[in-house]
């Protein structure tokens, strides 16, 4: 007589979709708010739109005819117990990190756009101590935008395999916001009326974030990334202005260890272009990248404590 073996299986029960805030509804932020309405049509969503909140201009929000009625804050107090987000993305300014990003993490997961933020030392300092020991075990996540190769650049970091790093940006003048008053200003001014590139700035990357804000995110995450070697401080920026450019240019410069007897050991180069029209901060490939840094991060489980790549 044979005895038959009953296999068991498991369901595991599916997980409820993200709910999702944004804060920030410029072209970035509404690109989000329109995907992420689509993904919640779907019969099986990843994630559903939990609110909107734009801290600079609150009416944009409010006149949207987009965004559900339900979904519109006008600010982020006790934005939680209202909508219930667990997880808010910024695509807005740097200043939302540095005034909002601890409270933030007491409630939900974090995913920030603005990795400018980080260039500020306290910042960057509270930050980082905040995803590590809040008591929600809520972290913090790094939209990699026009940035390729973020997590190699990471693994080469983290294995202390990477000796140097240097990201060049070049952009069309008009496409470039340096702060007034600056030399870098002044020299963007002039490269408007000039033809070839102008080198507005070489040199550590957290001095480059505090000079140009709106533009250097894609620097600063490689910095980021590089964190457990050349960090903020050594990681080089290349800021280039060029008025005959059609493309947003992204260039990655990586060097290893050298070799036992000396010679060069590991070298990457890596360049991205991205079509642009002057005057746009960012091009719609990279509208595109953000997209994709959300969705990862709504469709598998929160990774914890800490401070992640997306």
């Amino acid at each position: 007589m044979h005895r038959s073996t009953v296999i068991s299986s498991h369901v595991h029960p599916r997980r409820p979709p993200r709910r999702v805030g944004i804060i920030g509804y410029g072209k970035v932020g509404s690109f989000l708010v329109k995907r992420i309405l689509e993904e919640q049509q779907k019969a099986d969503p990843v994630m559903v739109l939990a609110f909107v909140c734009d801290l600079a201009n609150p009416s944009c929000v409010h006149r949207s005819k987009e965004i559900p009625d339900a979904c519109k804050a006008e600010t982020l107090e006790n934005y939680f117990e209202k909508f219930h987000a667990d997880l808010v993305v910024e695509v807005s300014h740097p200043d939302v990190s540095a005034k909002y990003g601890e409270m933030i993490l007491q409630y939900s997961d974090y995913l920030i756009a603005s990795t400018t933020a980080f260039a500020d030392a306290e910042t960057e300092s509270s930050l980082r101590r905040a995803a590590a020991t809040n008591p929600s075990g809520r972290g913090i996540y790094l939209t990699v935008g026009a940035l390729f190769g973020a997590s190699d650049i990471k693994k080469m970091s983290d294995g202390q395999q990477l000796k140097s790093l240097e990201v060049t940006m070049a952009k069309h003048p008009l496409s470039l916001f340096p702060e007034r008053g600056t030399t870098e200003y002044d020299a963007n001014e002039k490269a408007k009326s000039e033809k070839g590139p102008v080198v507005l700035y070489k040199g550590p990357i957290r001095q480059l974030a505090r000079i140009c804000p709106r533009n250097v995110n894609t620097l600063c995450t490689a910095a980021l990334a590089a964190l457990k070697t050349t960090g903020m401080d050594g990681t080089i920026g290349v800021l280039i202005a060029d008025s005959s450019l059609k493309d947003m240019i992204i260039q990655v410069k990586a060097e290893g260890p050298p070799k036992a007897d000396g010679g060069p050991g590991l070298r990457i180069n890596v360049t991205r272009q991205n079509p642009s029209e002057p005057g746009e901060v960012t091009g719609m490939a990279t509208f595109h990248s953000f997209y994709g840094s959300l969705l990862k991060v709504a469709s598998f489980p929160p990774a914890g404590h800490g401070v992640h790549l997306a």
